[in-house]
């Protein structure tokens, strides 16, 4: 089987966990993703792609005149096309190729799925958030969709981390670092936040990232969609939470610790 993944419609997707279900359902012979890898908050995904061993196919956009609501210029995308017509192309280079998964939230990949289906091949859409994106229209095919395995969310505000102490004064000093960025940025992301805190650019140290992961943990830091300046896709921001009590203490110079906090040494790390 073939994988082929759109990367602009595939947000929040665990690639680890969906290449180990692909090879739950057969041979994967071969595993491609379509986006424009020259925006920067692709890079972290661009990693972690070249690690698992998927090909990356560069898909260029350009500005195309338009703005988005938030005032972003709108662009001309070209990924959705590259990807249909590699499908069609494979089609006809490898026909032992039988079955192809197509990882994407946009409906307008079944198009693709009835010419594969005309083909005698079999066609798997892995959703993310399949029961609101292409849930809707799916029900009303014969097409096979299953939920895209996705990234686990962060533990709720009052649950303690596992296996992670917390030191309040490095809590305190990351929070007043990060009120820096803020102030000076107009959003976060987390690899802003690495190149602009604690190691020179190379990098979280552990223990920064440990104290970040836990920050989002407890609520004084949260997650949230921010749409990029020149792009308008939605990009996985951090913002902190500036009612929590942490937060309010380390603004005012004061290191606050979280509930049963005494030291910190090791702990889940970030997503990034």
């Amino acid at each position: 089987m073939a994988v082929f993944i759109d990367v602009a419609n595939a947000d929040g997707v665990d690639f680890r966990q969906l290449l180990a279900r692909a090879s739950e359902l057969g041979h994967v012979a071969e595993v491609r993703a379509y986006g424009d890898f020259r925006q920067r908050h692709l890079d972290q995904l661009a990693i972690e792609l070249y690690v698992l061993g998927v090909e990356m196919v560069h898909c260029p956009s350009w500005p195309n005149g338009g703005r988005n609501e938030d005032g972003t210029t709108r662009r001309k995308r070209t990924d959705d096309r590259l990807l249909e017509k590699e499908v069609r192309d494979l089609v006809s280079r490898r026909p032992s190729i039988c079955s192809y998964i197509l990882v994407t939230s946009d409906a307008d990949i079944i198009p693709t799925c009835h010419t594969l289906r005309q083909h005698g091949k079999g066609a798997l859409l892995m959703c993310p958030a399949a029961d609101s994106s292409l849930g809707h229209v799916l029900r009303q095919s014969s097409l096979g969709i299953e939920p895209a395995p996705m990234l686990e969310a962060p533990e709720g505000p009052g649950e303690p981390s596992k296996g992670a102490n917390a030191g309040s004064a490095g809590l305190g000093r990351l929070v007043q670092e990060l009120e820096c960025l803020e102030t000076n940025s107009d959003y976060l992301t987390f690899s802003y936040v690495s190149a602009n805190i604690g190691n020179n650019g190379n990098g979280l140290p552990p223990e920064v990232m440990a104290n970040l992961n836990l920050l989002i943990e407890q609520g004084a830091v949260e997650r949230y969609p921010h749409p990029h300046p020149r792009t308008g896709q939605t990009l996985p921001a951090i913002r902190l939470n500036r009612a929590h009590p942490l937060v309010v203490s380390a603004l005012q110079g004061v290191s606050g610790a979280l509930p049963g906090a005494t030291d910190l040494h090791g702990g889940d790390s970030c997503e990034t």
